[in-house]
């Protein structure tokens, strides 16, 4: 416990002390440009003060003090080179932890690698020589999992591709039969799609996301015409009659609000882009219409079909109406025929 405390005071007096230093480097760079603007205004002054022809103290002055300004500006281009080196060091480490963070969250998908280790050593603000050592290691690390777990990783993308063309409603991409085969270059080509897919969704999420909303209410619309239409709905419903209509008017009422917010923003995007919103190659607003065309069309063609399952079941009724009307009928008796038989009956006798 004591020697974690001392640590942690050590760690705390070395940051005051790197802090305290960056802050009197800058003081100093600060002070060597100050004194050089001083020197060129004296300069100039000199120069336009200066007599013809110059006299030995005047010539004397303006040399020293060209020889002054040549040493600040060596010195201020020394600290700005000083400042450059640290920024590229900077900057390599910052490319090596950019790739790590991309290649760990890959391999952490198909579970090859942990990515909470790989983010603790990327989050480090340690830009020393042995920081960059770990770095690298871990680069290189995760480039030989990439290398050897290629078709793990491609299939893997290729789902997540999927997945994200029905969220941005693009069609899926066509395989090259070529290129079929694990290699890093598809890997490559194929998280760049992935990337390109994920960055139209977040660039134009309100449009999608309410264009996905428009095809869920139709969809249930579509749904709740059906069920108006099943013989048996008034058996045991309770109250979901009721609910079925305000639902069905509800989305009627939402839909064409849907519509309108729709054209706007396409309109927005058209006019931002130059070109048409497409859902799955199809402009928007056209496949919207088609939408509604396909519901109405369906709508017709199962009033066709009720209609003629009525007509086929009153066929067998029409057949039968015959054979009975027959069968219960009075049979015709000629009425000569019946009195002539009447006369050979005798009458009884009394008894």
């Amino acid at each position: 416990m004591i020697t974690q405390h001392m640590d942690e005071l050590n760690e705390a007096n070395l940051n005051a002390l790197c802090t305290i230093w960056e802050q009197k480097q800058n003081n100093f760079r600060d002070d060597i440009q100050e004194l050089l603007n001083q020197s060129k205004k004296l300069d100039r002054q000199l120069r336009e003060a200066a007599d013809e022809p110059v006299d030995p103290e005047q010539a004397e002055e303006q040399f020293k003090l060209e020889q002054l300004m040549i040493h600040l500006t060596v010195e201020l281009q020394r600290l700005n080179d000083k400042d450059n080196a640290k920024k590229d060091w900077q900057n390599t480490l910052d490319q090596i932890r950019a790739k790590i963070t991309s290649m760990s969250q890959s391999l952490s998908e198909v579970g090859l690698i942990d990515l909470s280790a790989m983010n603790e050593l990327c989050e480090l603000p340690d830009n020393s020589q042995r920081n960059y050592k770990l770095l690298s290691q871990a680069l290189k690390r995760c480039e030989n999992l990439r290398t050897e777990n290629l078709s793990v990783l491609i299939d893997h993308v290729r789902t997540d591709i999927k997945q994200w063309c029905d969220m941005t409603q693009h069609p899926p991409p066509a395989l090259d039969a070529k290129n079929d085969c694990s290699s890093n270059e598809m890997l490559v080509q194929l998280e760049q799609k992935l990337a390109d897919l994920k960055d139209y969704y977040n660039t134009n999420q309100e449009i999608l996301e309410l264009y996905a909303k428009h095809v869920k209410l139709l969809t249930r619309m579509t749904a709740l015409k059906d069920q108006s239409k099943d013989r048996n709905r008034y058996q045991n419903r309770g109250g979901a009659l009721l609910r079925e209509e305000r639902e069905r008017n509800c989305i009627s009422n939402k839909l064409p609000q849907i519509e309108k917010q729709l054209d706007e923003m396409v309109q927005a995007f058209q006019h931002r882009t130059g070109k048409p919103f497409l859902v799955h190659g199809v402009e928007i607003l056209s496949r919207i219409s088609s939408n509604w065309q396909n519901y109405h069309l369906a709508k017709e063609q199962q009033m066709n079909a009720r209609k003629a399952v009525l007509f086929q079941d009153k066929l067998p009724q029409a057949a039968a109406v015959g054979p009975i009307r027959r069968a219960c009928s009075v049979p015709f008796v000629s009425r000569t025929a019946s009195e002539t038989s009447l006369k050979h009956l005798k009458p009884r006798a009394p008894i």
